[in-house]
C-alpha cells in the first residue's frame, strides 16, 4: 500500500481536480515533506500501539520515490523549498487520455522493454513465487495437522 500510496494521492488530484491547470502528476505525496508527515505518523503509531506499520508504510512510500527517480525533480522533491509551485508537464485533454498514453508509453515493447516494464515484471515474477511458496507451506501445514 505504500509503495502506491504516493500515486494514489498525486494522480487523481491532477488528474480529476486540478486537470485543468495543472499538468504534472508528481505532487505533494512525491515530496519529502509528505515522507517526514508519514514518519511522524509512523512513530506516533509505534508509541500508541508497539506496530511498526506506520513505518513500513513510509518506507514503501520512500521507495516510490526512489523508484520515480525524484532526485531528477529537485522542485517537487523537496517542496517547498523551491517555492509553491510544481513544475507543469504536458496538458492532456482528458483523464483517461493520460491514463492511456502512460500504459501505452510503459507497456509498448517496440523499441525495446522500458525500465518500468521490466522492474514491474520482475516485482509480478517475485510476488509469485512468494505467493506459491505461501501456498505450498499452507497446504503442507494442513496435511501434518
Amino acid at each position: 500500500m505504500g509503495a502506491l500510496l504516493p500515486d494514489l494521492i498525486d494522480k487523481p488530484i491532477r488528474e480529476i481536480m486540478l486537470a485543468t491547470f495543472l499538468s504534472n502528476g508528481r505532487l505533494f505525496a512525491h515530496t519529502f515533506l509528505f515522507i517526514f508527515l508519514l514518519l511522524l505518523v509512523g512513530a506516533y503509531i509505534q508509541k500508541r500501539s508497539e506496530e511498526n506499520g506506520g513505518f513500513a508504510l513510509c518506507f514503501a512510500s520512500f521507495i516510490h520515490l526512489c523508484e520515480d527517480q525524484m532526485w531528477l525533480m529537485p522542485a517537487t522533491l523537496f517542496y517547498p523549498f523551491f517555492g509553491f509551485d510544481f513544475p507543469q508537464g504536458i496538458i492532456e485533454g482528458h483523464w483517461l487520455e493520460y491514463f492511456l498514453g502512460a500504459f501505452i508509453r510503459t507497456y509498448s515493447v517496440s523499441s525495446g522493454p522500458s525500465y518500468a516494464f521490466v522492474s514491474e515484471w520482475i516485482g509480478i515474477s517475485i510476488l509469485v513465487i512468494f505467493m506459491f511458496h505461501w501456498i505450498s507451506i499452507r497446504r503442507f501445514s494442513d496435511t501434518v495437522q
